[in-house]
């Protein structure tokens, strides 16, 4: 909950496993501070999970229902010269933040901007293109997402048409 607190995130996206484990943890700490609206849940909210999120007072939103959404609004705007969902970020724009483990204390995030990740994956390309990467190629991860050189990895893959599988030492989600 502090990360949550930090950032005054309000919208979270997990699995059914990260949100059992974050409403949990917002019951057990009570989350005053806390401006989260809701939880985006990747492979959709059971009944328990709603039950859950509704005690604490938030919104339980399907991944797919997102999506959905999402391609409704391209569609309704495709004759539009500049529709209104396209943002482009500036260089200046935040792009993440980065959290350490909080192995010394409470986790540190650092912010990143568009331009600091695109400086990097300028780098890394450059080293991985001569790889030819294509969406036959696969890569297996073990790195968590939140380490930031698998951010840069992951991005540099997805960008040239590769995919990814992740390595899960504690089985498949419930």
């Amino acid at each position: 909950t502090h990360i949550l607190n930090e950032t005054q995130m309000e919208w979270c996206v997990v699995n059914r496993k990260g949100c059992t484990t974050l409403l949990s943890a917002l019951q057990r700490n009570g989350g005053e501070e806390c401006k989260l609206i809701g939880l985006i849940v990747i492979d959709g909210p059971t009944p328990l999970l709603q039950t859950l999120a509704e005690r604490s007072n938030l919104q339980l939103v399907s991944y797919a229902s997102i999506l959905s959404k999402g391609v409704a609004k391209i569609q309704a705007e495709t004759d539009a010269k500049s529709p209104s969902f396209i943002i482009s970020p500036s260089p200046n724009t935040y792009a993440t933040i980065s959290y350490t483990s909080g192995s010394t204390g409470l986790p540190k995030g650092v912010i990143l901007t568009h331009g600091n990740l695109m400086c990097s994956m300028s780098s890394v390309s450059l080293h991985l293109l001569p790889l030819e990467i294509t969406n036959q190629d696969r890569h297996l991860s073990y790195l968590p997402l939140a380490h930031i050189f698998k951010r840069l990895v992951t991005s540099a893959i997805l960008a040239n048409g590769g995919s990814m599988g992740f390595l899960s030492l504690f089985g498949p989600d419930p």
